[in-house]
């Protein structure tokens, strides 16, 4: 993301369908929602991951969410 990029409202990934694994990515550029999983989602796992003040994830899902290994800077 380029430093002075603003968009608060969208998430850099929707689930909304299927089954998502999110593993080994960057996320220290910025610092809001990561992660959406919407009603659709299944099963979802993230890890070995770096995020920007934790992990932000909005789980509207009704699907096994799996979170491990995960860096917070």
């Amino acid at each position: 993301m380029p430093k002075d990029f603003v968009d608060p409202g969208h998430p850099a990934i929707y689930g909304d369908n299927a089954g998502l694994t999110v593993s080994g990515c960057d996320f220290t550029g910025f610092n809001r929602n990561h992660i959406v999983l919407s009603p659709k989602s299944k099963s979802t796992i993230v890890s070995a991951t770096r995020f920007l003040g934790g992990l932000q994830l909005t789980n509207q899902a009704h699907g096994k969410v799996v979170i491990s290994a995960n860096i917070e800077e």
